[in-house]
């Protein structure tokens, strides 16, 4: 694989809940103005693979490089800093806190110009929100939050954003929305990683994707190449994944 012009590089990973490998040597990158798709059904590693990436669990093999720096020990907070976000699985919001402060949370320690100057940016990305500045996160409807739990990650004005299952959960309607809201983003030149159960989707939306089973790679390449793979679901992901959403 060559690391040239990688944003991101994950090198022979293998990662650990305590005893047990969750992920096994696992390699793959991420080019700038990518969108990459981790696909696999649940259990296979994809999860696991962004919280490596993004230092909430730590690789006990291999090496991670993100713009060209190493960033395999780092802290979370420090890989955020270096212009990482992920959105984790759920959402995971701040219900007792209003739309608003999710915002600024997401903007750190922003100077409240620059803070200003981003919640514009998401309030027109994600107008739904634009009515709800002073409702507490809890309060929203499953879309809003998933909406609001990207907003918030945009916040920190990230080089990559990954996102861990965007479409779980919501009705279709809104799988619709997430979906076109990545494709937003990415003619916008956001660079993205998803990890996703819905196939179909993902490598609408994916330039290139990588297929997991029993946390390791099985197979990679283009999307609209996999797209057209025999068996890529019956083999990797297993029956009726394109209903799962």
């Amino acid at each position: 694989m060559t690391q040239n012009g990688s944003l991101l590089l994950v090198d022979g990973v293998t990662a650990r809940y305590g005893s047990t490998i969750a992920v096994r040597d696992v390699t793959l990158r991420v080019d700038a103005g990518e969108v990459v798709a981790i696909l696999g059904a649940n259990g296979a590693g994809k999860s696991t693979t962004l919280k490596t990436i993004v230092g909430l669990l730590r690789a006990s093999d291999g090496r991670i490089v993100f713009n060209g720096k190493d960033i395999t020990k780092l802290p979370p907070e420090r890989i955020v800093r270096r212009g990482v976000t992920l959105v984790p699985e759920g959402r995971q919001v701040f219900g007792g806190l209003t739309v608003e402060e999710n915002l600024r949370m997401g903007a750190g320690m922003a100077p409240t110009a620059t803070f200003l100057d981003r919640r514009a940016q998401m309030l027109e990305l994600f107008p739904v929100l634009s009515t709800k500045l002073d409702v507490f996160a809890g309060l929203l409807s499953g879309g809003e939050q998933q909406q609001l739990a990207i907003a918030r990650a945009l916040m920190s004005d990230p080089t990559l954003l990954l996102l861990d299952e965007p479409s779980l959960g919501l009705a279709p309607i809104i799988v619709e929305r997430v979906f076109e809201l990545i494709e937003e983003l990415r003619s916008r030149g956001t660079t993205l990683m998803l990890a996703e159960q819905n196939v179909e989707k993902a490598l609408q939306v994916a330039d290139r994707a990588y297929v997991f089973s029993t946390g390791r790679v099985e197979l990679e390449g283009p999307a609209d190449e996999l797209r057209e793979h025999a068996g890529v679901e019956e083999a990797y992901l297993g029956l009726g994944v394109r209903d799962s959403a």
